[in-house]
């Protein structure tokens, strides 16, 4: 739909779960689903690194984030779990 092509990996892959190309330029992708965080802080929604991506050499360009309450996928960069010493961040503030 954006005019990306997609290269799903056909070996074990670290840190990411597929590739989109667009204008020569690749950008490794991690697909992640927003989990509710708090059930008494309406959108409290966070993501959590999968065990493989905590890894310090694992890396994404981009997290690919399935709102489940809104129905929509959202982009946030591939550091934005880099920061703190936990390996769940809230994406509220992006929302």
């Amino acid at each position: 739909k954006r005019g990306y092509r997609v290269s799903v990996p056909i070996v074990d892959t670290s840190g990411y779960d597929f590739i989109a190309e667009r204008d020569g330029t690749c950008l490794r992708v991690n697909v992640k689903v927003a989990g509710l965080k708090d059930a008494k802080q309406k959108d409290s929604w966070s993501i959590t690194k999968a065990g493989a991506s905590r890894d310090k050499d694992a890396k994404c360009d981009i997290f690919l984030v399935y709102l489940p309450h809104k129905e929509i996928f959202i982009e946030i960069p591939g550091n934005y779990l880099d920061s703190g010493a936990s390996s769940c961040k809230r994406i509220s503030k992006l929302l």
